[in-house]
């Protein structure tokens, strides 16, 4: 499988955090970043934003433990 990184933000005034949760549940080899910003991550958190891409397009496909990252939400949670 093809690992998927789906980002989101916690504060997005457009699009809800569901709409990364939602993808990131349906996909098997998926994580989710959520950052703490609103619509545009990587200019309101440029730092996180950058280390994620960096770390992910490096090969880092780091594990939910890694503490950026959530786990998968059981299906009909």
């Amino acid at each position: 499988m093809t690992p998927v990184l789906v980002m989101n933000a916690e504060h997005d005034e457009l699009v809800p955090p569901s709409n990364g949760v939602y993808p990131h549940n349906r996909l098997p080899d998926s994580r989710l970043a959520s950052f703490d910003s609103g619509h545009f991550p990587w200019e309101q958190a440029a730092a996180a934003y950058g280390a994620t891409v960096a770390q992910w397009r490096c090969g880092g496909h780091p594990t939910p433990a890694s503490g950026w990252l959530y786990p998968r939400t059981p299906r009909g949670s």
